[in-house]
């Protein structure tokens, strides 16, 4: 079976959000889907030092499943050097960001929001406190990963706001591909959750944490959210949702 041939068949996932009411995804497979890219990067890096020393091998026997509709898609550039702001290290902590663009958000135009240490992007300073089991509820909120990040215990929480370059590019590709629409992407916002660690345990090794990223596109003809998973090694008491309540 070819890499690509399985991938072909999974989607990214990249929502509009106006024709979305409430897309629940199961955070265990998540990790399951970045579990088998790994698989396919350790085939694919034993076919290349079995090319190199030009002899047979056996390869180490792996199985393959397909379970969840998206693939994991390369981060855009995050940090410092990417201009990215910073999030405080502390617990359950939210920034708010006012917006050169309004973001649409199911027939409501948001000129603030809010960056959430607890993986989500909410529209209400109420957003910032945590509750566990609340999506679907009357919150407004696109939750990448939502669950309690400890921020005090390491990990860090970055996000920029973009108006020009290469992130508005790639932005109008991917909406390209995936919708078969051509738009004018006016802005970005790339949010990022780099090794987030739980609340009340001992601080995990690095790859069994949490890297995560939401890039928002603000377009005229509406807004996309793509959210790309890089590493998912805890899953307890995640809600991933794109989500708004009708009162």
């Amino acid at each position: 079976m070819h890499r690509h041939a399985l991938l072909g068949a999974l989607p990214p996932l990249i929502l509009l959000i106006l024709s979305v009411e409430c897309m629940k995804f199961d955070p265990e497979r998540i990790a399951a889907r970045l579990r088998i890219d790994e698989k396919w990067d350790q085939l694919d890096a034993f076919q290349s030092v079995k090319s190199r020393r030009g002899r047979q091998i056996q390869p180490k026997e792996i199985s393959i499943q397909v379970t969840a509709p998206l693939f994991s898609s390369r981060l855009f550039d995050y940090g410092a050097s990417a201009g990215d702001e910073e999030l405080p290290q502390a617990l359950d902590v939210g920034k708010k960001l006012d917006l050169v663009h309004p973001l649409q958000f199911f027939g409501s135009d948001y000129k603030t929001i809010y960056v959430l240490s607890n993986g989500a992007v909410g529209f209400e300073a109420s957003s910032r406190s945590y509750k566990s089991g609340i999506l679907p509820g009357s919150t407004r909120f696109l939750a990448p990963f939502w669950n309690r990040n400890d921020l005090r215990n390491g990990g860090k929480v970055y996000y920029r706001e973009v108006t020009k370059g290469r992130v508005l590019e790639r932005g109008q590709s991917e909406i390209r591909y995936q919708y078969d629409k051509n738009v004018k992407v006016k802005s970005a916002l790339i949010i990022t959750w780099d090794k987030m660690q739980p609340l009340n345990t001992a601080a995990l090794p690095e790859e069994n944490t949490n890297t995560f990223q939401a890039a928002i596109f603000i377009t005229a003809n509406g807004t996309f959210a793509n959210f790309i998973y890089s590493n998912i090694g805890w899953t307890q008491g995640a809600e991933v949702c794109v989500w708004t309540s009708y009162n």
